[in-house]
């Protein structure tokens, strides 16, 4: 492998290439813990589903689906569809690390050894500049389109007008209806807790709770703090209803939202998240370059599959030698 006049490694760039490599294992762990998880859900799912025609299991299944936390990532196939996405971005960032990402290489093939340095970090600043711009341009459309997030406020100079508001104060308003939704996530996670165990035992999910429960669970907790008074005062089910049965699953104060999948939209900005982590890959993987750590060769990155291809593991006793 050629070392095409590559700078001698410096000691400053000793550092950022430890945290390269502390950064690849965190990310190698947190794909199998992703993958694990989808794993383990997706067989769940399966499991149970084909054992839904007893009404234990259908009991089982309806309560996951329809008053589970599950129901806030909008189902199985919402959440699984999402943690696809998170080992899709995860791998993207690996292989930008390694310099296996997708690229043109051809003009580096052609060029000579002193020149290749500057054309690839050219490249890589583009190509984390792509990152960063389309990163913020999912986190924007995400924020209107399904955070609903109103893009025009009162004028600084005059507030009887609306001007377009500034991204600090839009990423404001993303981050408190991100909170929201956290505490919606806890508020689900209080109800399963008290409910689960009543249906693990068998008892219909829809009977799980009594109207006084829930009154008692609803006074529980904050909801002052993210929703208006009277919309939350509304929630409380009349003295007559307290023996009454009550679905376990948080309903939205004010009626203007649907629970169901309210954490798809969260989910979404793993999107703009690995984008822009992507983004930092490239700019580390430039210092890295400069100092000397990292090879421009255009070969280097598929070097490892070549040695492996050359010398493929042995077998002994069925174990890999």
């Amino acid at each position: 492998m050629s070392s095409d006049n590559a700078p001698t490694p410096t000691a400053w760039s000793l550092p950022l290439e430890r945290f390269d490599k502390a950064m690849g294992k965190w990310e190698e762990r947190l794909c199998v813990a992703v993958l694990t998880a989808e794993v383990l859900l997706l067989v769940t799912w399966v499991s149970i589903n084909l054992l839904s025609s007893h009404s234990y299991f259908a009991n089982w299944l309806n309560w996951m689906q329809n008053a589970s936390l599950l129901n806030l990532f909008g189902g199985t196939r919402g959440l699984v569809t999402r943690l696809t996405l998170c080992l899709a971005l995860l791998g993207a960032s690996m292989a930008t690390a390694k310099g296996k990402h997708i690229n043109v290489d051809v003009a580096l093939r052609f060029l000579a050894p002193n020149f290749r340095l500057p054309v690839a970090v050219f490249g890589w600043l583009v190509a984390a500049l792509v990152c960063f711009v389309t990163s913020w341009g999912f986190v924007d459309q995400i924020a209107i389109a399904n955070f609903r997030i109103d893009r025009l406020g009162p004028c600084a100079e005059d507030p009887t007008k609306r001007c377009e508001i500034t991204a600090v104060s839009e990423l404001a308003k993303l981050g408190h209806e991100m909170r929201r939704d956290l505490f919606l996530v806890g508020r689900q996670a209080s109800l399963d807790l008290k409910t689960g165990p009543r249906v693990l035992m068998g008892k219909p999910y829809d009977k799980t709770l009594t109207g006084a429960d829930w009154n008692t669970w609803l006074k529980g907790a904050e909801w002052e703090r993210w929703f208006a008074a009277d919309d939350v005062a509304r929630q409380v089910l009349a003295d007559d209803r307290a023996a009454e049965s009550k679905s376990p699953s948080i309903v939205m104060p004010g009626g203007g939202e649907e629970v169901s999948g309210i954490l798809v939209r969260d989910f979404n900005l793993v999107i703009p998240f690995g984008l822009l982590v992507i983004g930092l890959r490239f700019l580390l993987r430039i210092l890295l370059a400069l100092g000397g750590r990292v090879t421009v060769d255009p070969d280097a990155a598929h070097a490892d599959d070549e040695i492996e291809a050359a010398h493929p593991p042995t077998m002994a006793a069925g174990v890999p030698q």
